[in-house]
């Protein structure tokens, strides 16, 4: 017998019978694990996103209800291409959890590389954008729906070596504040 959870319709205020179906970017990180992990354990279904195919299908293995897709998420038309084929197999999603970045620092506010920039920029902002876009319909759609982002302290109390770190954190933030504004009084709930 599976295990439903026990958030609240928020549209009636009764529980949900229905498992949650939530897509977990950057599920074989170490806190894409676990949180994979706890979603299973409390009867989710998940879809766990990453780039390393070996060990997204380690991590199903180690769990029922969960469905490996291997997506460059910084590549928008491949992004849609997920999103189809989780609401093939799921039906609609009712939580987004982005895990996916990264982590260059600089020497300083000079030593700040572009290509650094590049990199933050793309695993981190790039990702963000092109999964919840590609989801926000169905996040929009659920009474429980749920988009959770990883900010860092560095975002509110940057130094000078993780400047480019701390601005795509930052920018992170002000995406995920951005939908909370914009979602006010809808079912979604950005989480940071």
């Amino acid at each position: 017998m599976p295990i439903t959870n026990d958030h609240n319709d928020v549209a009636s205020g009764t529980p949900s019978t229905q498992p949650l179906n939530v897509v977990v970017a950057g599920s074989t990180s170490a806190a894409g694990q676990a949180v994979v992990g706890s979603l299973v354990a409390a009867g989710a279904r998940v879809a766990a996103v990453d780039l390393d195919a070996a060990r997204l299908e380690a991590l199903a293995a180690s769990h029922d209800g969960v469905v490996p897709y291997t997506c460059n998420l910084s590549d928008p038309e491949s992004v849609e291409a997920l999103a189809g084929s989780v609401r093939s197999e799921f039906g609609s999603v009712d939580g987004l959890i982005h895990l996916v970045g990264g982590w260059r620092g600089g020497e300083g506010i000079v030593g700040q590389k572009d290509e650094d920039w590049d990199v933050l920029h793309t695993s981190i902002m790039t990702t963000l954008r092109n999964t919840s876009r590609a989801f926000y319909s169905d996040l929009e759609a659920s009474p429980r729906g749920r988009l959770a982002i990883v900010s860092a302290v560095a975002a509110a109390k940057p130094t000078a070596s993780g400047a480019s770190y701390a601005a795509i954190k930052g920018r992170l933030r002000s995406l995920g504040s951005r939908c909370r504004r914009r979602l006010r009084g809808s079912p979604v709930r950005p989480q940071d």
